[in-house]
């Protein structure tokens, strides 16, 4: 997938945000604070965790994944 296809949401924007693109797509949504990668929201996060959908924000979800390039390493993980 090109980044450019990717779903992104702000941190800073309400879980019930993150649900509806959710929904809309079937992916998981990467969550960035301005330009900085905090993580990814998908499905699982939202069934396994309780909050307020409308209250809470995403960042608070946002579980960190590797940064990966086309270059790296797999010892680098």
């Amino acid at each position: 997938m090109e980044i450019s296809n990717a779903i992104t949401i702000d941190a800073g924007e309400p879980v019930s945000k993150a649900i509806s693109k959710i929904k809309g797509s079937g992916l998981g949504v990467l969550v960035f604070e301005g330009k900085e990668y905090v993580g990814m929201v998908d499905e699982r996060q939202l069934r396994e965790k309780k909050f307020a959908p409308a209250k809470t924000k995403v960042g608070k979800l946002a579980v960190r994944t590797p940064v990966l390039s086309p270059t790296s390493s797999v010892d680098s993980i």
